[in-house]
């Protein structure tokens, strides 16, 4: 059996301008994120021991990377689409703020993809640590996420008629891959208490992007040491 620290299996799901429309799966996703502001590109995934899941829909082509900081130089990209039936995926790296190259190593592996007439669909792999200088770790800490799209596919995989420029479809978005899921109702003999902690009536400024609030918090009496499992 590989460990967590071996494979990692992924794919995307991005819903791009056809806001009337939902797609919707008939895989179980443990996790879930919309990577941009007005919700167009949500990223669902699930792992075990074993491996990671998600999907994408987009029309055009759709991009994803695993970026050291936030930028495009640097970062770690797979580039897909549907064309005639066809599922394409490439592995690329990023140079500069520019239409990134192929990478010589392919390290993320196509499984299956389709396009439905308004979305694509692309499920793919690839491991945690793939020994590419050009390819970024996936571990627990937390990953800045780049994603993008393009309403049309590419003619080719690179060059002018490679995937067009974005424009202002793409983004970045900090989140972890690689969190523990805790099954705190099978848990074997454990008492298990939960409770809420939560800011009542607070307005969040609209005049800046990040809000600090403060409070002091009164938790549950326990006679005895307990262990904070989820949070």
């Amino acid at each position: 059996m590989a460990s967590m620290s071996e494979i990692f299996c992924f794919s995307v799901f991005v819903t791009a301008v056809t806001l009337g429309e939902h797609f919707v799966t008939s895989d179980k996703f443990t996790h879930q994120e919309s990577l941009d502001e007005e919700g167009k590109f949500h990223l669902f995934w699930k792992f075990d021991d074993e491996k990671i899941e998600a999907q994408v829909q987009t029309t055009g082509w759709v991009g994803l990377g695993l970026s050291p900081n936030g930028g495009m130089p640097g970062s770690d990209i797979a580039i897909g689409w549907v064309k005639d039936g066809t599922a394409y995926l490439t592995d690329r790296y990023a140079e500069a703020q520019a239409q990134p190259p192929v990478d010589e190593s392919q390290d993320w592996e196509l499984v299956s993809g389709y396009e439905n007439g308004t979305h694509t669909v692309l499920r793919f792999n690839r491991k945690l640590t793939t020994c590419d200088v050009r390819d970024r770790v996936i571990n627990e800490d937390t990953m800045r996420v780049l994603w993008a799209w393009h309403d049309d596919d590419p003619e080719d995989e690179s060059g002018a008629g490679g995937p067009a420029y974005h424009g202002a479809n793409r983004g970045v978005r900090s989140t972890i891959l690689l969190s523990n899921i805790i099954d705190t109702a099978n848990s074997a003999g454990a008492l298990n208490y939960t409770f809420d902690i939560a800011m009542n009536n607070v307005l969040i400024p609209d005049y800046q992007d990040t809000t600090y609030w403060c409070r002091m918090f009164q938790m549950p009496n326990l006679a005895s040491k307990h262990h904070m499992i989820k949070v």
